[in-house]
């Protein structure tokens, strides 16, 4: 997952009493409310003529409903393929438009590229390729409202219209805690005719700059509200900015100019995946004091990710993405309430106990092979100190499971840091 929740999203399986197995996928499910959809949608008004749903898609766009599907079903690969403005699926779309060439003179009118399209029509095609990220932006607006309302995401938001709706695929995904930022709840509160509250529905790729991903299931990811904001404001500064296609332009090169790709995808990737070399892709570290040692006394304890990647890989870009659009440091170097809670347990609560547990272990005649001091502290130390009541000490949450909550990973990297900063003391003393 993007961000920094140790679990991706996954999509799961819904009861249907129409199929003869009772289950449906959520993804047919979302596919069976659209196409019903097409059908009987409203018409359109623009410039004084009104079209269908189905006008704008099979007329107008010159979509078949083949394509159609390709869009709103479409699994997060294949997402990042449409959202390419260098890929063919992209281009499919554009290129299928009926008023693609006055379209793209106006894109280019300003930089003068027209008179080349005027001169070569046949290469027109040729010249979508080279759209940029900020050309996408520039295509008719009205255009795009077209297109975005022919795809539904306004229609999908209400919550009072239909038996499918972004609060029904909310309560079913039940992702409980944003995984962008991992520290906030992301419930969704009552039930289908008791709605009270879920979450805010993020758009990957912004309907914006993409109205055809507008309502496809994978671009839609549940988040907090400051996450959303954040989100949005950085990305739309940052991605599309020149100095950053030119900071990155080795690597936008590599992955074809879509600059999407340099961000984690929830339900692709997150910091707790291997990087490749035996380590997890991002961790939260507390910051030694000048001794080498954990700054138990300090007043602040300072927080730092550590980006495991090799240096100005797409993974090394990705991390350092998602730690500046979300403001990770800053943001979680203001729990220092939760944070001291757990250095405290640490320190005088779980690291005594080894001692206490393992003298008990021998007046009841049980042997160990080492000392205490020697104790292998990632392999026999568990064998004497249970993670449930090594838990109960450290106040993380009992029968969680792998179930997500608040600081999860925060609180995780920074216990397995102390256990490698006390393992290797124990050795060396």
């Amino acid at each position: 997952m993007m961000g920094i929740s140790p679990r991706k999203l996954t999509v799961p399986i819904l009861p249907d009493s129409k199929s003869n197995s009772g289950k449906i996928s959520m993804i047919e499910a979302h596919w069976r409310w659209f196409e019903n959809r097409i059908k009987n949608k409203d018409s359109y008004e623009l410039k004084g003529k009104k079209y269908s749903v189905a006008d704008i898609l099979y007329k107008y766009l010159s979509y078949t409903k083949k394509d159609i599907r390709s869009f709103v079903t479409a699994m997060p690969d294949e997402i990042e393929k449409m959202a390419d403005p260098n890929g063919a699926n992209y281009i499919a779309f554009i290129s299928k438009k009926k008023n693609l060439r006055q379209e793209i003179e106006k894109v280019f009118k300003k930089n003068k590229k027209v008179e080349y399209i005027k001169k070569h029509p046949q290469k027109t095609k040729k010249v979508v390729i080279k759209l940029s990220h900020e050309d996408n932006k520039k295509i008719d607006e009205e255009t795009k409202k077209m297109i975005q309302y022919a795809f539904g995401y306004d229609d999908f938001q209400n919550e009072n219209k239909s038996d499918w709706n972004a609060y029904i695929f909310f309560e079913k995904l039940k992702v409980d805690v944003c995984p962008y930022c991992n520290c906030q709840y992301t419930f969704t509160i009552g039930d289908v005719k008791h709605k009270y509250g879920k979450p805010e529905l993020d758009h990957f790729y912004p309907k914006a700059h993409y109205p055809y991903l507008s309502c496809t299931l994978f671009n839609f990811i549940p988040s907090c509200h400051q996450c959303n904001n954040q989100k949005r404001d950085w990305y739309n500064s940052h991605l599309v900015s020149r100095n950053f296609r030119k900071t990155h332009r080795k690597v936008l090169f590599s992955i074809g100019n879509n600059s999407r790709a340099l961000i984690s995808y929830p339900y692709k990737e997150c910091f707790d995946d291997d990087n490749g070399l035996g380590k997890e892709k991002a961790s939260f570290q507390i910051c030694l004091d000048d001794q080498g040692k954990i700054p138990y006394k300090y007043e602040k304890v300072q927080i730092e990710i550590s980006n495991n990647n090799p240096i100005n890989s797409i993974e090394y870009i990705k991390v350092n993405n998602n730690v500046e659009a979300f403001h990770l440091i800053k943001l979680y170097n203001h729990h220092q309430i939760a944070l001291k809670d757990l250095l405290k347990r640490y320190r005088n609560y779980a690291l005594p106990k080894v001692k206490d547990i393992i003298n008990i272990f021998r007046k009841m005649g049980l042997s160990f092979p080492y000392s205490w001091r020697q104790f292998d502290f990632s392999k026999d130390f568990m064998i004497a100190y249970s993670k449930t009541f090594r838990n109960q000490i450290l106040g993380l949450p009992l029968g969680a499971g792998d179930a997500e909550y608040p600081l999860r990973k925060f609180k995780h990297d920074i216990i397995k840091q102390l256990d490698d900063y006390y393992k290797k003391r124990i050795k060396n003393s």
